[in-house]
């Protein structure tokens, strides 16, 4: 029962989390499309900068405050 819970708590915080700025991995460009995005498999990406096309893209997060 504990695991469902502990699952439960993390499907929460995953529909409630915003979402990210996705850059390019090669130019770190903004201008990423969306390519394919098939249920369950990872959508995959193309950079209009340089040509780029995969599923891996970085994601903008801030630093927490000291």
């Amino acid at each position: 029962m504990k695991a469902l819970k502990q699952f439960k708590t993390t499907l929460k915080e995953i529909k409630h989390e915003k979402v990210k700025p996705k850059f390019c991995p090669i130019c770190n460009s903004p201008k990423l499309d969306r390519l394919l995005m098939t249920g369950i498999l990872p959508s995959i990406y193309v950079c209009r900068e340089c040509g780029y096309k995969g599923v891996l893209t970085v994601e903008l997060e801030k630093s927490p405050k000291e």
